[in-house]
């Protein structure tokens, strides 16, 4: 589907899309939606399970903060719940990790409904406690992210380097995609869904879209265009900076892996790891097929580089091995679940 409709916002971008959210919830009838939980402290942004429509007044989207890929829990919730309708908020690259976890594992979504919401960019722990200690709350910042969402964020010179480099901030894939990126969030966001079933539950067929052609679309298109061109010049630079450090082969990587001893700290926290953990067979050593088949589903989330007690650049270095594997079949980590795996 290419259609999108307007949401109203009315100067109030969060409390409309809590609304939203609820709408959402109450029309596809879920039991539970997976959120980040962002109302327990500055140093405390862990994943919450709601029960209930009532408990999104704790819902923050906009937090420019992430310390875990929310995909990498859902195999886990899943099974636990395998009989009730779950829906889940992901940032794009949780999105993508999402998607490529179904080719590593066949993981049913059958029963899982994704909402996927454009990413304005997130901080390093320390920046994000010292900015919202200033700000006085963390909810600041994420009033403060939503005002330069026209602008494609604010400060991107001080994200996470993952995000910096991100190769796609935009939401897509989910059963609902929320627009925030290029848009006046306190007049409108936009939203699409993924497919007319989908829009049939939600009373979407009785409402207008907004016109393709319209200067609304346009606007959100330029600043996505912008956003990513950015981020592609931001990773030129940090490869040019790195170029005599970057692997050039898989063997490099797997060397490199097997280098850092028991450690393991960057596959614990992956997503892709959580269903299609790389064996490390006898003698520390890993196969190199299955760190290439690895590195070829990487979503760029930068969970590794955050776990890396070495603090090495792995955002540059897992992205860079990842375009060299994925070059020569034009491969997209997350595109389109009916894209299979190049390496299987």
């Amino acid at each position: 589907m290419n259609r999108r409709w307007m949401l109203k916002t009315h100067g109030d971008p969060l409390g409309r899309v809590r609304t939203f959210l609820g709408d959402v919830w109450q029309q596809l009838e879920l039991d539970s939606l997976l959120v980040p939980n962002t109302d327990c402290g500055i140093n405390q942004l862990e994943l919450r399970r709601l029960d209930s429509p009532g408990q999104l007044h704790q819902v923050n989207p906009f937090q420019p903060l992430m310390t875990a890929n929310t995909a990498r829990y859902l195999p886990g919730l899943l099974n636990v719940c395998s009989d009730a309708r779950m829906g889940v908020l992901l940032r794009p690259c949780e999105m993508r990790a999402l998607v490529e976890m179904v080719k590593h594992d066949s993981l049913r979504l059958d029963r899982l409904f994704t909402i996927c919401i454009d990413c304005l960019g997130t901080l390093p722990q320390d920046e994000y406690e010292w900015r919202a200690a200033r700000k006085g709350s963390p909810g600041a910042l994420a009033q403060e992210a939503l005002q330069f969402a026209r602008q494609g964020g604010i400060v991107p010179y001080r994200y996470r380097s993952a995000c910096q480099m991100c190769f796609s901030p935009e939401a897509k894939g989910g059963d609902v995609n929320l627009h925030v990126l290029g848009l006046p969030a306190r007049q409108y966001l936009l939203f699409d869904v993924g497919s007319e079933a989908v829009a049939e539950k939600l009373g979407l067929n009785m409402k207008s879209p907004v016109a393709k052609e319209s200067l609304v679309l346009s606007e959100w298109d330029k600043a996505v265009a912008t956003l990513v061109d950015r981020r592609i010049r931001a990773r030129d630079r940090v490869s040019h900076s790195l170029a005599a450090t970057l692997p050039d082969t898989t063997r490099d990587i797997t060397e490199m892996l097997e280098g850092c001893g028991n450690c393991q700290e960057c596959l614990k926290v992956c997503p892709i790891c959580a269903v299609d953990f790389p064996d490390r067979r006898a003698g520390g050593h890993y196969a190199d097929h299955e760190v290439a088949r690895w590195l070829m589903s990487c979503d760029g989330c930068g969970m590794c580089e955050e776990a890396c007690p070495e603090h090495r650049p792995l955002s540059a270095i897992f992205g860079h091995m990842r375009e060299l594997l994925t070059e020569p079949s034009g491969y997209v980590p997350g595109r389109s679940l009916e894209e299979p795996l190049p390496l299987n």
